[in-house]
C-alpha cells in the first residue's frame, strides 16, 4: 500500500515547510513544483495522497484535481490555497478534493487533515 504524500506547490519555500511538518509526522514526501512535474510522478509512483495548492502557473490545482479523477486509480487529494474564497473551495469539493485548507497552513490543521485522509 502506497504511503508517500505527492504535495504539489510552485513556492519552493513553503513546499519545503509542508514537507518538513508532514515527514516530522512520520510520513514519506514527494515534492512537484506543478502540476505537470505532479502528473508525471503519479505515472511512476503510487501515493497514498495529494496535497495541492490551487494558484500555480502552466496547470492549477483545480485542473490537477480534474486529471486525477481520469485517473484509474487516483488518490485523495487535499487543497491548500491563499485564495481562500467560497467559489474556488465549492470547485474544489465538487472536483473531489477531501478538504481545503487555507494558506498559511497551521502545523496542526495540515497534519490533522492528512491523518484524518
Amino acid at each position: 500500500m502506497p504511503r508517500a504524500i505527492l504535495y504539489v506547490d510552485d513556492d519552493p519555500v513553503l513546499l519545503r515547510a509542508a514537507s518538513r511538518m508532514l515527514e516530522a509526522e512520520g510520513h514519506t514526501v514527494i515534492c512537484a513544483e506543478s502540476g505537470v512535474d505532479a502528473l508525471e510522478v503519479l505515472g511512476r509512483e503510487a501515493v497514498a495522497l495529494v496535497v495541492t495548492d490551487i494558484a500555480m502557473p502552466g496547470m492549477s490545482g483545480l485542473e490537477l484535481l480534474e486529471k486525477l479523477k481520469e485517473l484509474d486509480e487516483a488518490p485523495p487529494a487535499i487543497v491548500v490555497s491563499g485564495e481562500g474564497t467560497i467559489d474556488v473551495a465549492v470547485r474544489a469539493i465538487q472536483l473531489g478534493a477531501l478538504d481545503y485548507l487555507t494558506k498559511p497552513v497551521q502545523r496542526e490543521r495540515l497534519t490533522l487533515t492528512v491523518s484524518n485522509a
